[in-house]
């Protein structure tokens, strides 16, 4: 298990957090933050079976701790027994940055903090849920009942015949 706390106490006055601080850029208290929750973020990368996407703050610091490579590695070795590869795509995918605020929610029992996870913006948190909120929404009314009909009425055999279906 990560010692979180010692992570980032471990650190406070070396060059690694100045320079996670310098580029978030928002104070030692936030960088604080953003250090814990990337230590919390890279328990879910060892614990989890499947691939685990960082917010935008958490990939920053990710990248930063790259760059200390003897450390990074030292980190890798202590925390997970390996070194833990930093595969980034151009564009990751929403459905993975998904699993993972529900791998944070089931492994911590509460929701990750927004202004980490969200990169300081409450619209895009807001975003977030009301997509989420869209999607399963859709989802549910599209799901076909057995022997015909949808979930959203009984009486059509497909999804797109009644005005109840076809009006999304």
């Amino acid at each position: 298990m990560i010692e979180f706390d010692k992570f980032v106490s471990d650190d406070m006055d070396g060059l690694f957090f100045k320079k996670v601080n310098k580029v978030l850029g928002k104070g030692k208290t936030y960088t604080i933050n953003a250090l814990r929750e990337y230590a919390r973020f890279m328990r879910l990368v060892t614990t989890k079976q499947h691939k685990q996407s960082p917010s935008k703050v958490l990939d920053m610091v990710w990248h930063e701790h790259i760059t200390f490579t003897e450390d990074y590695a030292a980190y890798c070795d202590r925390v997970a027994g390996r070194f833990i590869n930093h595969n980034p795509s151009e564009n990751a995918e929403a459905a993975i940055f998904h699993d993972t605020i529900n791998d944070y929610i089931n492994v911590f029992g509460q929701l990750p903090p927004a202004n980490v996870w969200f990169y300081s913006n409450p619209l895009e948190w807001m975003q977030y849920q009301w997509n989420e909120l869209m999607i399963r929404t859709s989802m549910a009314k599209k799901k076909k009942k057995p022997g015909g009909g949808c979930t959203s009425c009984s009486s059509c055999s497909s999804c797109s015949s009644c005005s109840s279906c076809s009006s999304d």
